[in-house]
């Protein structure tokens, strides 16, 4: 019942961004803020970018991908060490959660086509400013398609919500998930402001991967009572290697 409640959830929310998407002029007033229309820049320029991109961009890749390093981790020395074999199923489950959910956006991106706010004629970029269910002139023969919807870069940090399994006490659980929600929206933020990214773009990661994370973490619950079951009936071969 609980997974139910968040897909009705996911998808009402997803209903409500994408129609401020593209019946409100949020995007663009929000965009505004954040771009210098007298020198043509915004808040976080080229050069700002390549003196923080270790922390704000590549530095948040490499965290992500620590993360699942050490999922890897814990599920090898699970098959060792006892205390760790409890933690598989949450380590199998971050391990996916950093790998599918991005790989899965970064899917969409390319079949949604629609361009960042940096790339618009709005902002002194080539291409003209549509919205995600709007066609473009006819006239339009763009260079490449736009691959910027939804917000890829976060993705993988709002993946990260998933080291809560880890925790069986809820306090701690539920500290770690905010921690990777506002970790998420800075990395998030910070692309808004070099005009990667409009805030619809964003929102709709942030609203969807909590419902791709409950559904995988599902998928390795299910599979763990599945080899429990043929192990009792004798049919994992590999059973005393398996955690217990």
């Amino acid at each position: 019942m609980r997974l139910l409640k968040v897909f009705v959830m996911t998808v009402v929310l997803l209903a409500l961004v994408l129609a401020m998407e593209n019946y409100t002029d949020w995007d663009v007033a929000v965009q505004n803020k954040l771009y210098f229309s007298d020198t043509g820049s915004w808040l976080i320029t080229p050069e700002m970018h390549r003196q923080w991109d270790f922390v704000f961009y590549n530095g948040m890749k490499h965290f992500v991908a620590f993360w699942g390093t050490v999922s890897v981790l814990v599920m090898v020395a699970g098959f060792r060490i006892k205390s760790l074999r409890p933690k598989f199923a949450a380590a199998l489950t971050v391990l996916l959660c950093t790998i599918i959910i991005p790989a899965s956006v970064n899917s969409l991106k390319k079949k949604t086509n629609v361009y960042c706010p940096g790339q618009l004629e709005i902002y002194n970029g080539a291409y003209p400013y549509v919205r995600v269910f709007e066609a473009y002139p006819e006239t339009f023969v763009p260079e490449h398609r736009g691959r910027c919807f939804p917000a890829g870069h976060v993705t993988g940090l709002f993946s990260l919500m998933a080291l809560g399994y880890y925790f069986q006490n809820k306090k701690k659980r539920y500290a770690v998930i905010v921690a990777a929600f506002v970790l998420a929206w800075v990395g998030g933020a910070y692309q808004m402001m070099r005009g990667e990214h409009f805030l619809s773009h964003t929102l709709t990661t942030m609203v969807a991967v909590p419902l791709f994370i409950m559904l995988i973490h599902r998928a390795v619950l299910w599979g763990e009572r599945v080899i429990g079951r043929l192990r009792v009936h004798g049919l994992w071969r590999w059973r005393r290697r398996w955690p217990e």
